[in-house]
């Protein structure tokens, strides 16, 4: 979205540049316009409770290791988890 709005704000300023040119308005109203300035959105997707993370991380080993855990499936039989993907070794 941001990206769309600059392009439009350069299209606007040239067409009104050309109109100043020509002589059909005095000035370019969007040379009163500021710069667009960008929110910084707190981050997603990190955890807000590192003393969570441990227990996290062993819920997901258990599961890799084929253990039913409560509200997920358990891993098929054919399928087990070695590990690798999660830089812990068995």
């Amino acid at each position: 979205m941001r990206r769309k709005t600059k392009q439009h704000k350069i299209i606007l300023r040239a067409m009104m540049q050309i109109a100043v040119r020509h002589g059909v308005i005095d000035t370019n109203p969007i040379d009163g316009v500021s710069g667009f300035t960008r929110r910084r959105a707190t981050p997603r997707g990190k955890v807000q409770d590192h003393s969570a993370l441990p227990a996290f991380r062993a819920q997901v080993r258990a599961w890799a290791r084929g253990e039913a855990i409560p509200g997920t499936p358990p891993t098929p039989a054919g399928q087990r988890g070695t590990g690798r993907w999660c830089g812990w070794s068995k």
